[in-house]
């Protein structure tokens, strides 16, 4: 089996949006091909990436700064690297539901940071608002479908429907193949999580899935903010 010397998921290239605002040096290398990466050197210019276009997540070192733009900007996600030796820095973090890990930078961190980024992305990329993540958690039992899913949250399929249209503004099968969609990308990215050739049936099932819905798809990505 192969991919015709296709890049896995370049057809997801820079369909997810992360600021970097920091010095830590080589990020780049672990960022996933579904990632577009813009770079602020200060509070203003990640600011104005931020009223510019969507944008998933924002990557910092400064917890000062953390705390005042997820203040502001509250359905974006914010990954904080912290040189605090106590868990002062993470326990005043823990008061922002979109600061959603943070890790202490003189730590051997490259896989930590990894899993904990593409947890974060997906969740943000399903629920910006992170306002369900009963849901979340449901969808990583990798339900064939939305009966499945409501099965999973004890909910109706009726009540499941519900909230997709009018929490999460998407139907529940789109979800549900999104998040299928990018949890692949995001574990293939880890590198050893995934085998994508024992996934080729699912990987080649999500990719026309994509070009058969891609407007409804990307028209959620972006829109998908308040």
């Amino acid at each position: 089996m192969n991919f015709n010397n296709e890049v896995p998921f370049s057809y997801l290239s820079n369909t997810v949006r992360i600021v970097i605002l920091t010095s830590i040096e080589n990020l780049l290398q672990f960022f996933s091909i579904v990632i577009e990466v813009n770079f602020a050197t200060n509070i203003e210019e990640a600011e104005f990436i931020f009223n510019s276009i969507k944008i998933n997540a924002c990557i910092l070192d400064d917890h000062e700064i953390a705390f005042k733009l997820s203040k502001k900007y509250p359905f974006i996600a914010f990954i904080l690297f912290t040189d605090c030796k106590s868990s002062e820095v993470g326990f005043n973090a823990a008061k922002f539901k979109n600061i959603c890990v943070v890790i202490d930078k003189h730590l051997n961190y490259p896989l930590k940071f990894i899993s904990a980024m593409n947890t974060c992305l997906l969740s943000n990329i399903i629920d910006p608002k992170n306002e369900n993540k009963d849901l979340i958690l449901a969808m990583y039992n990798n339900p064939k479908t939305t009966i499945e899913l409501a099965r999973f949250l004890n909910i109706t399929d009726r009540m499941l429907r519900y909230i997709c249209f009018n929490k999460l503004n998407i139907n529940s099968k789109m979800l549900i193949m999104i998040f299928k969609t990018y949890n692949l990308a995001f574990s293939y990215n880890e590198k050893s999580v995934v085998n994508l050739h024992k996934e080729l049936e699912n990987y080649t099932q999500l990719k026309d899935f994509f070009f058969l819905h891609r407007t409804d798809f990307l028209n959620f990505l972006n829109n998908n903010r308040v």
